[in-house]
């Protein structure tokens, strides 16, 4: 059965999935995904090789986690010649690439769970520096250094909800208010609390 060849067609793994450099973790989220919506029973046998920390038979990667391509009329070990040909043309990136040439030949599953594997560590080492960053931001020491502090701030930010994929919007107001705060020089913050005080009051005596 070859209707699925298009799935994993050279043309795309060649332009819209290849991956040459740059964030390996998005490229692969990004071809996990088309892989799954394009073909849903592909989502327990890619979840099945990334949890896997040994090497890849084909008679294991054709048991229990490909019972679902079996049952919608696919051929497991095609699924796998042809993701290794797909990746053999996408993946270019040389770190990457080094890790796809240790799977051997039309061996698909196995480079894979070699690529996935060390993204996963990468993305965990990733995500503890990021949220090390988070809970301690730079703090300018004059007013002069404000600008620059929160653009870093703001990479800081940026990099963290990448990397979660939960944006940090979802903190409340009050405490992302109160961090901010304390990343501001002492002046800076004093003519802020003074300000804050004034609209305070003024609110007070205006009903609000």
């Amino acid at each position: 059965m070859e209707t699925y060849l298009k799935l994993f067609d050279n043309k795309l793994a060649d332009s819209t999935y290849k991956l040459t450099s740059g964030d390996a973790g998005s490229w692969k989220r990004t071809t996990e995904g088309y892989f799954i919506s394009q073909c849903p029973p592909l989502l327990p046998l890619l979840e099945h090789l990334e949890q896997r920390k040994e090497y890849v038979t084909m008679d294991q990667a054709l048991m229990d986690a490909v019972a679902r391509l079996r049952e919608c009329g696919f051929d497991p070990r095609r699924i796998g010649e042809l993701l290794w040909g797909f990746l053999n043309t996408a993946v270019q990136d040389a770190r990457t690439r080094s890790l796809f040439m240790l799977a051997p030949r039309l061996h698909g599953f196995e480079a894979w769970r070699k690529i996935a594997s060390e993204i996963m560590k990468t993305r965990d080492v990733r995500y503890q520096q990021a949220r090390d960053k988070m809970k301690e931001w730079p703090r300018a020491r004059s007013i002069d250094d404000v600008p620059a502090v929160l653009t870093k701030i703001e990479m800081i930010v940026k990099e963290y909800d990448e990397i979660t994929g939960q944006p940090t919007t979802a903190i409340d107001d009050k405490h992302r208010a109160y961090d901010l705060r304390a990343c501001l020089p002492s002046e800076l913050n004093t003519t802020l609390t003074t300000t804050q005080r004034i609209f305070d009051q003024r609110g007070e005596l205006i009903g609000f």
